[in-house]
């Protein structure tokens, strides 16, 4: 195979990779192992003597052996990290050369490796490898750290590597040629999804390192690789700024199980923690934290429940929503019921409370009544002599939120047979269940806001 390579000294380089990353490895190995005896011989020593060891000794100790332990999981993942590597070391060799300046070779994999202060391969993710992605044969620049560097791109050259062997090398211009990019793409079909970071296009490259936007939304027809897209910038951003964001600030939020176990490789493959990965149904469970019960998706297709079926196509539509809608508008106002407040010889009229109520309409209404609160304080200090106090802030709020009604006694809505808009009902005998059996449309009564997923019928 390696007769096969246009280019000998690609072979010549390979090898001596190869071989750094055989004896990087057999040095990882043994930190791990010498780690492991260490922290083994912490914890020996630390149950031998614990009656023998004053508190401030054992303190020392325990944190030396957190220390030794993190430190031997950082050996661990170094060793599968490249372990990784002597699959498949790199992908692509770019030289680039600096205005005024000599070309220097750069060659790029999924990890950078340096071995005896000797940089052999760069991460995908580091500023220099944009290069590759961007731009062809020519002009060319890089965004350094501290300044964008001009120069031009002398060579572009792409290799696949299996098994720590050079498949093919070739030399390619403004992009990948068709029939290498074809040929990774046909090997990419599979149960779960890889990562393809040999085989990014300059618009891939631009979403997955754009850091001009706090919220970026990719749309693309289906199959145009916008999960991996997506998923490949959530590795980036973890690599770009690694001192400020973790792997546990990040979730990806996923339609369904199958999806979640298809994507999970990904960022492993990329060099980066697992993502914490929430269903729907993890999320409402979280949110509601609960406070009702609600019930899981499932496949429509398997469910041979009649009402069931009626009650999924009725909230499908878009007149539930409307519904939904103009009943939480108007809830606000119903729930609060302001009175006058007084404070010895002060008062603040309900009518003045309800007017502020309404002025702050844009807002939650627990934020309504901290910002009025706010004002009713201003207001009595305004009234007061020098030296005195208004109550607290917080007094006022307890006192608001008194106003508020109790969830029991929350107005309940119907959705009549007859699609007459809903209007407040008398109480209901059961107001977290649907009474009915679903008709076209519905007649069905439900509690506001934490009943809108019912627990059955």
């Amino acid at each position: 195979m390696e007769s096969a390579i246009p280019f000998p000294e690609e072979t010549v380089y390979l090898e001596h990779v190869m071989q750094c990353l055989d004896e990087a490895f057999a040095d990882a190995e043994g930190t791990v192992g010498r780690l492991d005896r260490e922290y083994n011989e912490f914890k020996r020593y630390l149950v031998e003597y614990r009656n023998e060891t004053d508190a401030h000794e054992k303190l020392q100790s325990e944190r030396l052996l957190e220390q030794t332990d993190k430190a031997g999981a950082q050996a661990a993942e170094n060793c599968l990290r490249i372990l990784k590597l002597k699959d498949s070391p790199y992908f692509a060799r770019i030289d680039f050369a600096p205005r005024g300046g000599s070309p220097t070779s750069f060659y790029i994999g999924r990890f950078g490796f340096s071995h005896k202060r000797e940089r052999l391969v760069v991460d995908w993710r580091a500023p220099i490898s944009g290069i590759y992605y961007d731009n062809g044969i020519g002009p060319a620049s890089n965004q350094a750290p501290a300044r964008r560097v001009e120069g031009e791109l002398t060579l572009k050259r792409q290799f696949k590597i299996a098994d720590g062997w050079m498949e093919y090398a070739v030399d390619v211009g403004d992009a990948l040629q068709d029939d290498v990019l074809v040929g990774e793409l046909a090997h990419t079909s599979d149960e779960k999804m890889k990562s393809i970071i040999s085989t990014i296009q300059r618009e891939q490259n631009a979403i997955i390192r754009n850091e001009s936007v706090q919220t970026l939304l990719i749309q693309g027809v289906a199959g145009s690789g916008k999960t991996s897209i997506a998923l490949h910038r959530v590795a980036y951003l973890l690599y770009r700024f690694k001192d400020t964001l973790k792997a546990q600030d990040v979730a990806i939020v996923s339609p369904n199980k199958v999806f979640s176990n298809y994507i999970s490789n990904v960022i492993p493959e990329l060099g980066e923690e697992p993502i914490v990965e929430l269903g729907l149904d993890e999320i409402a469970e979280q949110a509601l934290d609960g406070m009702v019960g609600f019930e899981s998706a499932r496949n429509p297709l398997e469910v041979e429940d009649a009402d069931w079926q009626q009650r999924v196509r009725f909230k499908s539509t878009p007149g539930f929503v409307a519904l939904l809608q103009e009943y939480t508008d108007k809830l606000a106002e119903r729930i609060f019921d302001p009175g006058d407040l007084v404070f010895g010889r002060q008062s603040v009229e309900a009518g003045w409370i309800c007017d502020r109520f309404d002025a702050y309409a844009p807002l939650p209404v627990k934020e309504r009544l901290g910002c009025i609160a706010s004002d009713i304080r201003g207001r009595l200090r305004s009234g007061l002599t020098m030296g005195k106090e208004p109550p607290k802030q917080g007094a006022i709020l307890k006192s608001l939120n008194k106003m508020l009604a109790s969830k029991a006694r929350w107005p309940c809505m119907r959705i009549s047979s007859d699609r007459s808009a809903p209007s407040t009902c008398s109480r209901c005998p059961e107001r977290t269940r649907w009474n009915t059996t679903m008709s076209s449309p519905p007649s069905i009564c439900w509690p506001p806001i934490r009943g809108l997923a019912p627990t059955g019928r």
